[in-house]
Order: structure tokens, then sequence, then C-alpha cells
């Protein structure tokens, strides 16, 4: 008898540690990251240009400038239909 309970006692042991070792979820958002960059009609970059990125659904826009390179990025960008 004593295997028995020592093997029971081993399994909710094993049982209360895996309980204890979950570690819970953090709040999840679902965000994109969109950029892109700008350019003139011969291919040139365009530093210092104005983006602006609408959701089309609700109106709400957000703007950021071009870098040196023309380049933009806009982060904890809501899931959603866009125009630039």
């Amino acid at each position: 008898m004593r295997g028995v309970r020592s093997t029971s006692t081993y399994l909710v042991f094993i049982a209360l540690l895996s309980l204890l070792a979950a570690t819970p979820g953090f709040g999840q958002e679902a965000t994109a990251t969109m950029g892109g960059i700008v350019k003139d009609p011969s291919g040139a970059s365009i530093a210092g240009a104005a983006v602006t990125l609408t959701n089309s659904k609700t109106g709400i826009s957000r703007e950021a400038r071009t870098g040196t390179d023309g380049a933009y990025l806009f982060t904890l960008v809501p899931i959603g239909t866009y125009s630039v």
C-alpha cells in the first residue's frame, strides 16, 4: 500500500506544480505595423513628406513624417481598413 500512496502523492504534487508554473497570458491587442517609402515620379525618395493614415470605418487618422530616406512607419495600428 505504501507504494500506491506515495505514487498518488507524487502525481498530486506534479499536478499542483503544473498549475502553479502556468503563466497567465498577457492582454493581447489586435494591432499591426504599417510602413512604406514615399518616392517622386523619378523614383527618388522624398524626405520630410507628411503621410496620413485614415481608418475607413471610423475616420480616425494619424500622421507621420518620412525620414531622410523617405520611409515612414505607423505602429500599434488597430486592425481595420485604411487609406494612406
